[in-house]
């Protein structure tokens, strides 16, 4: 509790209400990197969601566990937003403390041997582009992915190619009951498609250990990483208000196979729509609420369902109040 009493010296516990004399001491902490009330919709890809009651940008390790002893103090929860790739905000926003990492969370460090330190804020194409540069291979299928480090680890993102957990030899969380940051190894996590352990735990990611083999010709890495990014750009909106994938796969089968077979492209609600180009995607097409989006998702599982006999899971993440 160092760190707390002496930031944030003399916060007093409040039963149902925010110690306001707390929170305005984070906010002489970071600055104008702490916001009330910061309306969350700019931070995501889709566009969508309301307000964050309290949101901070933080920078070091010093400050998230600064942050988070407050919080905990003062009752409130705390939620961590990545890239914004990957998630469906509530219209209503989310209720305690939201916070965003950056600053030396978004470090790359090659520690040679193709041994790598990334940060969990370190967005994935960086990550894999570097790679390909210094001359090492296998990432090259999580291109696509727009998301962090962080996110990808903590879903284990991939493609049919290729995911996260194939290169990873451990991560470092920060453990909010614990106050501490620890480094977990590989075989400490459990993943399968779309799913980690971490899920189930309320740590935070705030780094992966990565090792990677020397590419055997480096011209044809960054030939592969090109070609992905033309096939993505030709089969993805990519340049639309997205969350990228919304349900998983079925095993032996793609989920926008089965919505284009259910013949729900273009199928919207309110200004939700299924795209046209790739059916797994949902695009907001300007004013999109969340409520529309849940309503569409609601519709094509029970589409689906109704018409193929299959179960459709989201593999997008909900946050707040829903």
């Amino acid at each position: 509790m160092g760190v707390l009493n002496s930031i944030f010296e003399n916060i007093y516990i409040v039963f149902m209400a925010v110690d306001n004399k707390g929170i305005a001491r984070i906010g002489s902490f970071l600055g104008s990197r702490f916001k009330r009330d910061l309306p969350l919709a700019p931070l995501t890809t889709f566009g969508i969601g309301g307000p964050a009651d309290f949101f901070a940008w933080v920078n070091t390790k010093e400050e998230l566990l600064a942050v988070a002893e407050a919080t905990g103090a003062m009752g409130l929860s705390l939620t961590i937003l990545g890239f914004g790739s990957n998630v469906l905000i509530a219209d209503k926003g989310i209720r305690g403390f939201v916070i965003k990492l950056e600053g030396e969370f978004a470090s790359l460090v090659f520690r040679g041997n193709g041994f790598l330190e990334a940060g969990a804020a370190a967005r994935m194409p960086k990550m894999v582009t570097e790679l390909a540069d210094r001359g090492f291979a296998g990432m090259e299928p999580l291109v696509g992915v727009p998301g962090t480090v962080g996110g990808g680890i903590w879903m284990n993102a991939g493609t049919r190619e290729g995911e996260i957990k194939d290169y990873l030899d451990g991560v470092e969380i920060f453990s909010i009951k614990e106050a501490a940051f620890r480094k977990l190894n590989r075989w400490d996590l459990s993943f399968k498609y779309r799913e980690s352990s971490l899920q189930k735990t309320s740590d935070i990611i705030t780094a992966g250990f990565f090792k990677f083999p020397i590419a055997i010709n480096k011209e044809e890495v960054l030939n592969k990483i090109k070609a992905l990014m033309r096939r993505r750009r030709q089969g993805q909106p990519v340049d639309s208000h997205n969350v990228g994938s919304v349900f998983k796969n079925p095993t032996g089968d793609f989920a926008a196979r089965l919505i284009e077979a259910a013949g729900l492209k273009g199928t919207r609600m309110g200004e939700a729509v299924v795209s046209d180009l790739h059916a797994n995607f949902i695009i907001n097409q300007g004013r999109a609420t969340a409520a529309d989006v849940i309503a569409l998702i609601k519709k094509i599982q029970e589409s689906v369902k109704a018409r193929l006999g299959v179960d459709l899971r989201t593999e997008v993440r909900f946050l707040g109040e829903f």
